[in-house]
């Protein structure tokens, strides 16, 4: 699975996990009920799925409804790997939950060509040696090449997710 199809799958997976039954007008995301795994929103009739889609702002539904059908187009390999990485995710502590899911707000913030190239270095940073890595980030060239903010991000990138997502 490439780099874009993990990172494609974190968002997706945070989103659904996040805002799926979030209650309206109610602060820090409470949930009714816990969101279901994403392999059952697709088993879902159609009539059931628009039910529970239904609930969400008119945006907000569009953007899941692109995601499940761009998660549908996957090979049934990408989607086993996304489905497990779901998993994953669901065992992870609330905090840490909750910092992936803010991680993937703030990366949706980004213009879409800059976040790739956000992404690609740190994708590029998490293969290299924690020395390495450290004397990059450290370097004149990527302070001139990144803003704080992305310097911030990609940061977050490199200590929330497994190395080489």
């Amino acid at each position: 699975m490439t780099f874009m199809h993990r990172t494609l799958a974190l968002v997706l997976l945070t989103a659904t996990a996040g805002c799926l039954f979030a209650q309206p007008g109610r602060a820090g995301g409470r949930h009714r009920e816990p969101p279901p795994a994403v392999e059952q929103l697709l088993d879902m009739s159609p009539e059931e799925r628009a039910k529970v889609l239904d609930r969400l702002p008119p945006g907000r539904r569009q953007r899941l409804e692109e995601r499940l059908e761009r998660f549908q187009q996957l090979s049934p390999e990408q989607r086993r790997k996304i489905r497990e990485r779901y998993e994953s995710f669901r065992r992870l502590p609330p905090a840490q939950q909750e910092a992936l899911r803010e991680l993937s707000r703030r990366l949706a913030e980004v213009p879409p060509p800059r976040r790739m190239q956000l992404r690609r270095h740190a994708f590029r940073l998490s293969r290299m040696t924690p020395g390495e890595r450290q004397m990059r980030m450290a370097s004149p060239w990527f302070a001139e090449r990144y803003t704080p903010a992305e310097r911030e991000l990609i940061a977050d990138m490199l200590r929330l997710l497994p190395p080489g997502q």
